[in-house]
């Protein structure tokens, strides 16, 4: 019996004393906040439309600089471009999704963006809307 509660002793004082390291591990991770949200609806979009873009703001919100390792999407369809890859504390970063219509009917795509954010380094960015024929229903 005294042999179990020292061993739980010692786990217990062994986790306490693992768990006053861990924040430092944290220290490393950028923390963001979307200005307007994770995603945007297009509404109705022509099909002769060349392209059509939407701008996402991402906001740095802790003092470690936000980097962007990565950025990719879901389809040939849609790009993505950052106007920068290390974004300081306090700063913002622009994150442009383009879509070319090629198809009508309803579309759902997202930009996928790996960072230094944790735990999860994956920003999901999306965009949905309907593209019908016609005249440019929408400016950009």
């Amino acid at each position: 019996m005294r042999t179990i509660c020292f061993i739980m002793l010692f786990n217990v004082m062994f986790s306490c004393t693992w768990a006053q390291q861990s924040p430092s591990a944290t220290d490393t991770c950028a923390g963001y906040e979307l200005i307007d949200g994770f995603s945007y609806n297009f509404g109705d979009v022509c099909l002769s439309d060349d392209s059509i873009s939407h701008s996402f703001w991402i906001l740095s919100s802790k003092p470690v600089p936000l980097i962007v390792i990565s950025c990719s999407t879901t389809c040939p369809c849609t790009d993505v471009h950052c106007s920068q890859d290390v974004i300081e504390y306090g700063d913002s970063l622009e994150v442009k999704v383009i879509y070319h219509p090629y198809a009508l009917g309803p579309f759902s795509q997202s930009a996928v963006l790996k960072t230094n954010v944790c735990p999860y380094r994956y920003i999901r960015l999306y965009i949905e809307g309907n593209v019908v024929e016609g005249k440019n229903i929408m400016k950009n």
